[in-house]
């Protein structure tokens, strides 16, 4: 529970890219976001590659690093491509905001409730109902308070709710890069906007 936790407060960092998409122009965040990209994408191979390296990363940052995570890539670069494909897809900062939020806040939520409510698996999966619960209300509340009566309440729910299900889903793809994903990709039909990267 307390590595979990120690976990979620450094994913809080990720705050960053909410602060980034907010008083940036997008195409430089976008362009930051590829420069942060690469550098993250050689320290991991470094990391992975140099005993010594990922020696030094087990010693300073093992607590927020998984198990499985030690000699594969973490979340991190899974992150930066989920905020990237984030920022190509909502023109609308609003809808922008509450994805990464999703991510933030309901994954942090669905792991820390899963983890201490407990309770019952979906079918092959190893996620909890009461996290993917968590990670709705949470998901919700979002976007009740960013995206509001505006965007209209079908809005509200689906992007949340796919969030939900994004966290939820036993596939063997990364949440930090699932869900901004989906999320977005679920704004963008629910508005009826047209990509960014459209114009």
């Amino acid at each position: 529970m307390w590595s979990e936790l120690r976990r979620k407060t450094f994913h809080l960092l990720a705050f960053a890219y909410v602060a980034g998409i907010v008083f940036l122009p997008r195409l430089l965040f976008i362009k930051w976001l590829l420069a942060l990209l690469l550098t993250d994408v050689a320290m991991e191979v470094l990391r992975i590659k140099i005993p010594s390296v990922n020696a030094w990363f087990q010693a300073h940052l093992g607590a927020v690093l998984r198990r499985e995570e030690q000699f594969t890539f973490s979340g991190v670069p899974w992150m930066i491509i989920g905020v990237l494909g984030t920022s190509l897809l909502l023109p609308g900062t609003r809808m922008a905001v509450a994805t990464l939020l999703y991510l933030i806040l309901g994954d942090a939520a669905a792991s820390l409730a899963g983890k201490r409510i407990g309770g019952p698996h979906w079918p092959h999966s190893p996620k909890r109902v009461s996290g993917s619960l968590a990670c709705l209300f949470v998901c919700l509340g979002v976007g009740v308070f960013i995206l509001g009566p505006d965007y209209g309440w079908a809005c509200v729910f689906w992007g949340a709710a796919a969030a939900a299900i994004a966290e939820g889903l036993p596939l063997p793809i990364n949440d930090n890069l699932l869900i901004p994903l989906t999320s977005a990709l679920v704004l963008l039909t629910a508005s009826g906007t047209r990509p960014w990267f459209l114009g």
